[in-house]
């Protein structure tokens, strides 16, 4: 990692009630269960004991992750700034779904292994990589050589890692994220993860 590389802490928002019953919720906006809520304040005492210079928050602009973020950077004495690329894989019309019905009556993973498939009025993978990309090369930038939180989604986050580490966006489901998981990530010389999917601050 170059000394003017920006270090990325990438953190999955609090848990959903979607999370727990398995329903692809994406775009769609709820809020955090009560479980979420207290996740996000046991990854915001990580932070504030970590002693990690942050030197600014950025998060998806769904609920979800602009609660998680704020829940964070307010320990830190941060703004969040909203960074529409963060947001969710939206499936549009198969949102609200079940992962099972999708996968098994809707062939979801099978229709996905087409980068530039899109279900109705949703996104395919490739254009989910290349707003990811923007977002944080855009983010890197403005803060070259400085730590930044970016709050972000599991599905999202996992295209864009799965692309930049092993070049194949479709390996998106290698790196699972846990809700409140913390991960570090930077682009420069080249695209590197150091801590990933790290949860011992979590007591579920």
């Amino acid at each position: 990692m170059h000394e003017d590389a920006t270090r990325f802490w990438v953190v999955r928002h609090g848990q959903i009630a979607a999370n727990v019953s398995y329903h692809w919720h994406g775009s769609t906006d709820s809020p955090l269960t009560e479980t979420g809520r207290r996740q996000v304040e046991q990854v915001a005492n990580w932070f504030e004991g970590s002693g990690h210079p942050l030197a600014a928050a950025y998060s998806s602009p769904l609920a979800r992750t602009r609660d998680t973020a704020t829940g964070i950077a307010s320990r830190l004495g941060l703004d969040v700034s909203p960074l529409p690329g963060l947001r969710e894989y939206c499936l549009g019309e198969w949102e609200g779904v079940h992962f099972q019905e999708l996968n098994e009556e809707r062939r979801l993973i099978e229709l996905m292994r087409d980068p530039q498939w899109a279900p109705p009025g949703g996104e395919s993978i490739h254009g989910v990589l290349q707003r990811m990309l923007e977002a944080f090369h855009q983010v890197a930038d403005r803060h070259p050589g400085e730590e930044v939180l970016m709050v972000g989604h599991g599905a999202a986050t996992a295209i864009m890692l799965a692309h930049l580490l092993q070049q194949d966006a479709l390996g998106w489901h290698t790196y699972h994220l846990r809700n409140c998981s913390v991960s570090e990530f930077w682009l420069h010389p080249e695209p590197g993860l150091g801590l990933f999917n790290h949860i011992d601050h979590l007591d579920d």
